[in-house]
């Protein structure tokens, strides 16, 4: 009998699942929903967690990283290896430098040797490189048609390079590396301060005797970011920090001690050189010395002759004249003397003619007188005369004798005046006198002509003598003349020699000099290095020494703020879901329990017991809930962390992600799941079971009937029909189940708002990022060598292609706080000038923010909040690993795109340390054919190269496409569990009322009145919890999107109007 009652009792439960399917299905499928809406995203994290440690394990990933200023060497890393519980140790050697592939394409690599024990590499293409000018290259940054291509070491590179043995490396394969599991490459001190990828190089294509890191793994059984994994590492911190600060003393006093026998050694071998340097110069001095002596010597003799060539040219020069002027003399004097002699000659001649003329006339005129007696008489009469005078004279003057004397002498005279009277005796006279004058004058001609020609045959002697003497002087002359150009000649060779002895004495001597210059030189430089040698062995300070952690690579870090991201996701959002899920589903139960309080009257009229009855609904709900809770928590391990993943993959290179089923996610799931259905179900029922059966089986009283509050509305409540007043009083008047909709309602409208939420805080961030924050549409490179000049003619040139045109420095670097102990990676942008805000908006709460002053920075929001920072505070920026300065927040501003730091250039290159070079630009292009400026940019007008912002912008909507698995996930699960929610609650509320539809139908309802009675109520139900919803969902949205943050994005809080309507169309449907 009791065996064929509880067969009864299991076909009765049997056939109460099957008569309400629909509810039994509603509660698993909604329980499933929030199982696995729960476990999915709680699992998620362990799951990625998992990925990752199986590829750290798999490529064994460093758990410290060992740096010393002065280098590591293979003894320190034996040391290492020696010590407890390190499981492994590998030395790695790197280094930073521009490079130029085969395009000449400039890019920032970090040269890294190829590891053997600690942090693996994944081959993706190609082989393993062999020799020092081999290398694997970035399967991020580079392709599989580049292997073959050769890399070129830049000479911007500078001192960073030296250690590479070669310039150039041939591609041979990809890779992929431990040590970058993400896009970032970390930040460097060359170039624009980023690295655009990495290649590795055998250990021997490095020139250098130490190791730039040693990376060791440890052994340990913890799980990577646990908190018991940082409390070992930091305890194991301590103790190699104690180890490598050993091994730094020793290093140093090794180099010291080799560095003070080198330089023992130089400055032997710099004395030993100097004087050797000195003796060869007091020789080579001591010849140069003899042969300017000689040079001397013979240049004295050279002004000796030169003088005596002189003095005789001189000589030569005066004989020369005097000659010249003798012979001019003596031919004027000769030419004169010819003259004069002609002359005197002709004129002896004519006056010798003239006098015998004249000679000739007077003897023919005397000869005639004389002739005519007239001169005998009167020489008669005159010698009769004189010596009647003399007779007179001597006569007694008073005699008679004088008296006839003196007549006779009268007569005589008279006579004689008588003749004298007829003039013949004066021209007689005068003729005689002038023919003895003619004669005497003729005899003086021809004793002048002789005298003449004596003189004019001594004067021809003379002037033979002369001209004999002036022949002689000539000869002479001559003969001096050949001495004089025989000596010039000799002198002149002598010069020549001298010259010639002179340019060899001096090109010795400058030779010399040079050669003493450069030696002195060279000494001076070999004595200023054994200074600074001397000068850097006591500046040589001991080693500083560094144990880092996993924490301080930007992939591992980035991956577990990651992981936290989707943790804090899985700790609010599944829950809420899951409450939502859980409260309806106990309603349901409570709701299904006191509809069949008629039964459980009957079933305990009939005997059952208390226990029996319960286990009836109590099997009913659990089962429903277990079949649910099971059902999702396998089906959300999976699809929710495969859909997540797939999201953030595209970021990570690890491998495929392990499927993980949680049983503490599990058990969790499926207690909390009964307890809400079963455990919900048995207070019901015992809350019923403690009325008698004859009060079970009557139907619940109804409630007494209220006033609601809207009938105190006067001028709504009379404007409302009879149906419609029946509707609102009883949505009021059950205020439990009104509650109950209106929480599972609105909840479900909270997480449907919650998803097209974040879909719209998504969707939106390219267009306000690259539309309205970022204005330009092409990033421009040009040679960092150009002057402002150069920059600005640059832009001049281009204004037919570019209307705006600003050039920056950039640059990338890595800050921290105080207030919060992570690492960003902003990327640093230093204006040249002030037209930044022509081609980026940069604005903070609605207001326009400019540059800050010297020693302030102006950073996003999303960085500012991350690293916990606002205006006035100070931030820490590392330069590199080991250097850091602080700066002071002066300002922030709206961005959703990687991180950005802006400062002034005082800012950057006082604080920061390094040079400004404003090599890119921000251009916004004057025309709508954007490429084919680029083009025209990089091919006529001096850009190296010209990027489109659009590149940029297809790439972040193809990242935040992939980020839409997890919005529609999310959304598809809301629209899920409010379908279901709906469903179920309106079925249950169509169920309660059946005999209330069966009464007013028998009133004579029609039935599309019947219909309108129960939907009326339901939509006024729906529209009021899905108002309810809205308001809730706009807070749960805030509060989701609070914790959903991404290194390279961060989102703006912002819900469409348009998805409200989405969501009320959703609900109303």
């Amino acid at each position: 009998m009791v065996k064929k009652r509880s067969s009864a009792w299991i076909k009765n439960n049997l056939r109460e699942i099957k008569h309400t399917l629909p509810r039994f299905f509603a509660i698993m499928a909604i329980v499933a929903l929030g199982v696995g809406f729960f476990s999915g995203l709680n699992v998620t994290r362990p799951s990625m967690l998992a990925a990752c440690e199986e590829y750290f394990d798999t490529y064994s990933f460093y758990d410290l990283r060992l740096i010393s200023t002065l280098g590591l060497t293979d003894d320190d890393v034996d040391y290492i290896s020696s010590l407890d519980g390190v499981s492994a140790a590998e030395g790695s050697a790197s280094a930073d430098f521009v490079a130029l592939d085969s395009d000449g394409t400039k890019m920032v690599l970090k040269a890294v040797s190829v590891p053997e024990k600690v942090n693996g590499v994944r081959l993706v293409d190609g082989r393993m490189p062999e020799s020092p000018d081999e290398c694997l290259a970035d399967a991020n940054r580079f392709s599989s048609d580049d292997i073959g291509k050769v890399i070129k070491v830049s000479d911007e590179s500078g001192s960073s390079a030296d250690s590479l043995v070669s310039d150039k490396f041939t591609i041979t394969g990809l890779c992929r590396s431990s040590l970058y599991i993400n896009f970032e490459r970390g930040t460097t001190n060359i170039s624009d301060g980023a690295l655009d990828g990495f290649i590795y190089i055998p250990a021997q294509g490095f020139d250098a005797d130490y190791y730039t890191d040693i990376y060791l793994t440890l052994e340990n059984g913890f799980e990577i970011f646990s908190d018991d994994y940082d409390d070992f590492i930091a305890a194991e911190k301590t103790r190699f920090e104690e180890a490598v600060e050993y091994r730094g003393e020793l290093r140093y006093n090794e180099i010291v001690e080799e560095a003070r026998a080198s330089l023992a050694e130089g400055m032997a071998e710099y004395e030993e050189e100097y004087g050797k340097y000195l003796s060869s110069r007091a020789e080579a001095e001591a010849e140069l010395a003899d042969a300017l002596s000689a040079l001397e010597d013979a240049k004295a003799q050279i002004e000796e002759n030169e003088k005596s060539l002189s003095d005789a040219a001189g000589m030569l020069e005066s004989a020369q004249e005097e000659y010249e002027s003798g012979l001019a003399e003596y031919e004027s004097q000769y030419s004169q003397y010819l003259s004069e002699k002609q002359e005197a000659l002709e004129q002896l001649d004519s006056n010798a003619a003239q006098l015998d003329e004249g000679i000739a006339g007077y003897e023919s005129a005397l000869s005639e007188i004389e002739e005519s007696g007239v001169i005998g008489r009167y020489d008669a009469l005159v010698s009769e005369a004189s010596e009647l005078e003399t007779a007179l004279a001597g006569t007694d003057a008073s005699s008679e004798e004088y008296e006839t004397i003196y007549r006779q002498l009268q007569t005589c005279l008279a006579m004689i005046s008588e003749i004298e009277k007829t003039g013949v005796i004066s021209e007689y006279q005068s003729a005689v006198g002038a023919l003895a004058q003619l004669k005497e004058n003729r005899a003086a001609l021809e004793t002048l002509a002789k005298e003449t020609q004596d003189k004019f045959d001594e004067a021809e002697r003379e002037f033979a003598a002369a001209r004999s003497g002036l022949e002689c002087a000539a000869a002479q002359i001559e003969d001096n003349r050949a001495q004089i150009a025989d000596g010039t000649e000799q002198l002149e060779e002598a010069k020549r020699k001298y010259e010639s002895g002179m340019e060899e004495y001096e090109s010795s001597k400058q030779e010399a000099e040079d050669g003493f210059a450069e030696a002195e030189a060279e000494f001076a430089d070999a004595k200023r290095e054994l200074d600074d040698a001397q000068a850097d062995i006591d500046a040589i300070e001991k080693a500083t020494c560094y144990v880092l952690g996993r924490d301080i690579n930007i992939g591992y870090y980035s991956f577990e703020n990651d992981t936290m991201i989707v943790d804090g996701i899985a700790k609010v959002f599944p829950i809420f879901f899951f409450l939502v899920a859980a409260l309806v589903c106990m309603n349901t139960m409570t709701r299904m329990v006191e509809d069949q309080r008629t039964l459980i009257g009957t079933f305990k009229a009939l005997g059952y017991s208390n226990a029996k009855i319960i286990f009836k609904y109590v099997s009913y709900a659990g089962s429903s809930a277990l079949i649910g809770a099971v059902a999702g928590y396998i089906a959300g391990s999976w699809l929710f962390p495969q859909t997540i993943w797939k999201s953030y993959n595209i970021m990570y290179n690890i491998t495929e992600l392990p499927y993980i089923l949680d049983p503490v996610i599990g058990v969790i799931s499926v207690v909390v799941s009964l307890l809400c259905s079963a455990g919900a179900t048995y207070l019901s029922c015992r809350s019923e079971l403690r009325e008698m059966p004859a009060e079970l089986i009557r139907p619940r009283a109804p409630k007494a009937g209220k006033r609601v509050l809207l009938e105190r509305v006067g001028i709504i409540w009379k404007r409302l029909g009879f149906l419609q007043k029946v509707t609102v009083r009883n949505i009021f008047r059950y205020k439990k189940r009104f509650i109950m909709m209106l929480m599972g309602i609105g909840g479900c409208t909270a997480l449907i708002l919650t998803g097209f939420g974040i879909r719209d805080s998504i969707c939106d961030i390219t267009d306000d990022q690259f539309g309205k924050i970022m204005r330009y549409d092409i990033t421009i490179s040009v040679d960092s060598g150009m002057t402002p000049e150069e920059r600005a003619r640059f832009v001049s040139q281009n204004s037919d292609l570019l209307s705006e045109c600003v050039f920056v420095c950039e640059d990338t670097l890595e800050v921290t706080s105080e207030s919060s102990s992570v690492i960003k990676t902003a990327n640093v942008i230093v204006p040249e000038g002030d037209g930044l805000e022509n081609v980026m908006n940069l604005e903070h709460d609605g207001e326009r923010v400019g540059i800050p002053d010297t020693g302030s920075v102006l950073i996003d929001e999303a960085l500012a909040e991350k690293l916990g920072v606002d205006i006035g505070d100070r931030i820490t920026v590392r330069l590199d690993d080991t250097s850091s300065v602080e700066l002071a927040v002066g300002g922030v501003f709206r961005n959703y795109v990687f991180s950005y730091m802006i400062m002034n250039h005082e800012t950057y290159t006082g604080f920061v340390g390094r040079d400004a070079e404003y090599s890119t630009g921000y251009g916004i292009c004057a025309g709508d054919d954007m490429r084919n400026i680029a083009e025209t940019l990089m091919s006529d007008r001096g850009a190296l190269s010209a990027s489109l912002i659009s590149d940029t912008r297809v790439q972040l909507d193809n990242m935040l496409e992939n980020m839409n698995y997890v919005v529609w996930l999310v959304i598809f699960s809301a629209g899920a569990l409010a379908f279901i929610v709906s469903f179920n609650l309106s079925n249950i509320n169509v169920t309660e009322r059946q005999r209330e539809i069966a009464t007013i139908k028998v009133l004579g309802f029609y039935p599309s009145e019947s219909s309108a009675y129960v939907f009326r109520e339901n939509l006024l139900l729906t529209a009021i919890g899905a108002c309810v919803g809205l308001v809730m969902g706009v807070f749960l949205h805030m509060y989701v999107m609070s914790r959903i943050k991404a290194d390279a994005v961060s989102f703006d809080v912002n819900i469409k109007l348009l998805s409200p309507f989405c969501v009320s169309i959703l609900k109303g449907g």
